[in-house]
């Protein structure tokens, strides 16, 4: 039994074998042995799992490819998630325009494939109008603003690092916000004001939370997932 490492830049060559006692030795046994890279990559498939402005995707292969131990990924645009050396990723794209590439490269111990690549364009989000109703009897400068409204915008989620908040709403008064995790324990309270944009999140361990906004009689929940 023999072991040993293949040199820099190897790609062919054989082992042999001979048997030796005190009355002579065998004729040679050999076996040829060469690299074995791994194939291309098949064709990408690709979902949208979360629509605007918390863009979700998935990127996933038939399987891995023959003679690949692992698939490397990259998002020239956006946040892998998760899924990184698998036959399936998740990426996260922020809400503006984005253009560039999801590659797939098969990989083992001998090398890497070619590359598999397909490319990735979305326009931006739209931004939420402002929730205001006018009368027609009024000037075009007057409005009347509906108190009944209330939208609450997080993003990216899922993430990896910290949130983005910002909840539009017509009543000028401040808005109470928690942070819950799925049992209903407090992590987290605060008081923004209507269009105000803050980060929170980044103390949080990965998992799945709740952030619960009010503000006058209004409520909304939204559940979010720290990687």
């Amino acid at each position: 039994s023999i072991s040993f490492t293949y040199p820099p830049g190897f790609t062919n060559g054989s082992i042999t074998v001979r048997a030796t006692n005190g009355c002579g030795t065998s004729s040679v046994r050999t076996l040829a042995i060469g690299t074995l890279l791994p194939s291309t990559p098949g064709v990408i498939d690709v979902i949208n799992t979360v629509s605007c402005p918390n863009r979700i995707y998935t990127y996933t292969l038939a399987s891995l490819p023959a003679n690949a131990t692992s698939v490397n990924w990259v998002a020239t645009a956006g946040t892998i998630i998760n899924g990184q050396g698998t036959s399936s990723i998740t990426v996260s794209y922020p809400p503006t325009a984005v253009s560039g590439m999801v590659t797939a490269q098969g990989r083992n111990n001998c090398g890497n494939s070619v590359i598999r690549t397909t490319t990735v364009k979305l326009p931006a989000c739209e931004e939420t109008p402002p929730l205001f109703a006018r009368s027609t009897a009024e000037p075009v400068s007057s409005f009347n603003i509906l108190p009944d409204k209330m939208e609450l915008n997080v993003y990216p989620n899922p993430s990896t690092s910290d949130f983005k908040l910002r909840v539009i709403t017509a009543v000028k008064e401040k808005i109470g916000v928690r942070v819950l995790d799925m049992t209903g324990s407090l992590y987290r309270q605060i008081t923004i004001m209507p269009y105000q944009t803050i980060n929170l999140g980044s103390e949080l361990h990965p998992g799945a939370y709740m952030i619960e906004v009010k503000q006058s009689g209004m409520q909304k929940v939204v559940r979010i997932m720290k990687f």
